[in-house]
C-alpha cells in the first residue's frame, strides 16, 4: 500500500504531464472499448441477419425489369398455402404512372430537369396490409403524417402518398387523387431515404391490381420456419414453374453486398482497436522513459542503500499502473459520452448507405430514360442502427488491459536502468 501511495505521489509530481499522458491514455483505451463493443455487436448481430435473409425467398418473374414489370401469377398462392415450411407471404403489385409527364411537356417542362421530372412521375405500389408495409428497395417507411394502412383498408381506396408526390401536387392528408379513373382517398404521408418511396403511392394489394388491370403479383416473398428447410421450398417452386419464375433468398439476393459492409465495418473496428491499444502502450512507455532517465540517480540511491531491484521495480510499476488507471477512468467516462459518436463513424465508414440515399434522392435522368433503381437495400438498417451500450465483460476486459499497458510500458525502461551500477547510476546526468 505504501508502494502505491509512493507512486500516486511521484505522477502528482508533474501534474500537467500527468494529465495529458492520463487523458491520451483515456482517449486511445475509450476508441479501443469502442471498437470491441462495436465489432462484437456487428458480429452479433450478422448472424442474426444472416439467418433472417436466408430464411427469406424472393420471387419474381424471369422477364421481369424494374421499368417492365411481369406478372406472377396469382395460382402461385395455392401452392404456397399448401406448403407447411412456409410462415408467411408477402405478394407485391409495382408500377409506373407517366400520366404527369404530358403535362409537365404541355406546360414547357424540359424531361431533362430532374426535379421537374421526379415532380411528374409516381409510383404505385401495392403490398399485403396484412404485413409490415416497406418502401422500395425494402427499405423503412416514416409517417410524416396521418395514419397507416391496415387490415381494415383492404377493401378501400385508402393510401400513402410519398411526401415528393404529395408536396408537388399540394396534397394533404384527407385529400383525394384520381389515379387511372379511380379516386383515391390519402389516409397518410410517408417519406424515406429512397428517392421511389417518395414519390409512391401505397395501397393495397387487391388496390393496385384494379388501377394496374392484373390479376397477378410483380414480386412474392416467402418467409420460411426455419433455414434448414429453405432448399426444400425452392426445390418445389423450381420443380413447379422451371425458368419461368426466378426464385432465390434474400441473402443471395443481397448477401453479398450487405456481408462486404459488415466485412469492412468489423475490420475498420478491429484495425481502430489495435491501433488505440498500440497508442497507449506507446505512450505510457514514452513517459515511463523520460521519468526512468530523469530519475537515474534516485535508483542509484536507492540500489546504494541495498533496496532490491525488486522493490525498486514495483514503486516504478505502480507508478505506472496508477497514470494508466487514471486514464481507464477518463476512458469510461469518453466512451460513454462520446462512444455512440464513434460508434457511428466506424459503421458509416464500411457503409454506403449514405452515399447511395444521396444518389437515391437525386438521379440523374436523360431524355428517353425515366428511372433507374439504386440495388442497395436497407437491410443494413438492423447493422446501422444498432444501439451503443457498454457492459461489464467490456469494461472488465479494458480494465485488465489498462493494467497490463501499465506493467509493460514501465518494464522495458526500467529494467535498462536497472542494469546500471550504483555508482553509474549517481554519475548519471
Amino acid at each position: 500500500m505504501e508502494t502505491v501511495i509512493r507512486g500516486a505521489r511521484n505522477v502528482k509530481r508533474k501534474p500537467v504531464r500527468s494529465i495529458g499522458v492520463i487523458v491520451i491514455i483515456g482517449f486511445s483505451l475509450a476508441i479501443f472499448l469502442t471498437s470491441s463493443i462495436v465489432a462484437s455487436s456487428i458480429e452479433a448481430q450478422a448472424t442474426v441477419l444472416e439467418d433472417s435473409l436466408g430464411r427469406k425467398v424472393i420471387i419474381t418473374s424471369s422477364d421481369a425489369s424494374f421499368d417492365s414489370s411481369a406478372s406472377i401469377d396469382e395460382d402461385i398462392l395455392s401452392l404456397t398455402n399448401n406448403i407447411s415450411a412456409i410462415e408467411s407471404v408477402q405478394t407485391f403489385v409495382t408500377d409506373i404512372d407517366r400520366s404527369g409527364i404530358n403535362e409537365l411537356l404541355a406546360q414547357g417542362g424540359s424531361l431533362r430537369d430532374p426535379d421537374a421530372l421526379r415532380a411528374a412521375v409516381r409510383f404505385i405500389s401495392g403490398q399485403n396490409l396484412s404485413s409490415e408495409l416497406e418502401g422500395f428497395v425494402s427499405e423503412e417507411l416514416v409517417l410524416v403524417d396521418g395514419r397507416m394502412l391496415n387490415d381494415s383498408d383492404i377493401d378501400s381506396n385508402n393510401v400513402l402518398l410519398g411526401v415528393n408526390s404529395a408536396l408537388a401536387k399540394g396534397i394533404l392528408v384527407g385529400d383525394s387523387i384520381q389515379l387511372n379513373g379511380s379516386s383515391l382517398n390519402v389516409v397518410g404521408l410517408i417519406s424515406g431515404d429512397v428517392f421511389q418511396t417518395n414519390a409512391t403511392i401505397l395501397m393495397s394489394v387487391e388496390t393496385a391490381q384494379i388501377i394496374t388491370g392484373t390479376s397477378g403479383f410483380d414480386k412474392i416473398i416467402l418467409t420460411i420456419e426455419s433455414i434448414e428447410l429453405v432448399n426444400d421450398v425452392m426445390n418445389i417452386l423450381q420443380t413447379e414453374y422451371g425458368d419461368e419464375l426466378t426464385i432465390q433468398t434474400a441473402s443471395e439476393q443481397e448477401g453479398d453486398d450487405i456481408a462486404q459492409s459488415i466485412e469492412k465495418i468489423g475490420g475498420n473496428a478491429d484495425l481502430g482497436a489495435i491501433a488505440a491499444l498500440f497508442a497507449s502502450m506507446l505512450v505510457v512507455g514514452f513517459i515511463m522513459v523520460i521519468i526512468t532517465k530523469e530519475r537515474v540517480n534516485e535508483i542509484g540511491v536507492l540500489k546504494a542503500i541495498g533496496l532490491p531491484n525488486s522493490k525498486i521495480v514495483t514503486q516504478f510499476l505502480s507508478e505506472s499502473i496508477f497514470m494508466a488507471s487514471l486514464g481507464f477512468v477518463v476512458c469510461i467516462l469518453i466512451t460513454l459520452v462520446a462512444g455512440p459518436m464513434i460508434q457511428t463513424m466506424l459503421i458509416e465508414s464500411g457503409s454506403d448507405d449514405s452515399s447511395s440515399s444521396e444518389q437515391g434522392s437525386s438521379p440523374q435522368f436523360q431524355p428517353g430514360q425515366i428511372l433507374n433503381p439504386t440495388p442497395e437495400s436497407s437491410s443494413m438498417d438492423s447493422i446501422t442502427s444498432l444501439e451503443f451500450s457498454v457492459d461489464a465483460r467490456s469494461i472488465v476486459s479494458s480494465l485488465v488491459l489498462t493494467i497490463l499497458i501499465g506493467i509493460i510500458g514501465a518494464l522495458y525502461p526500467i529494467m535498462g536502468a536497472l542494469k546500471m551500477q550504483p555508482a553509474q547510476a549517481l554519475r548519471y546526468e
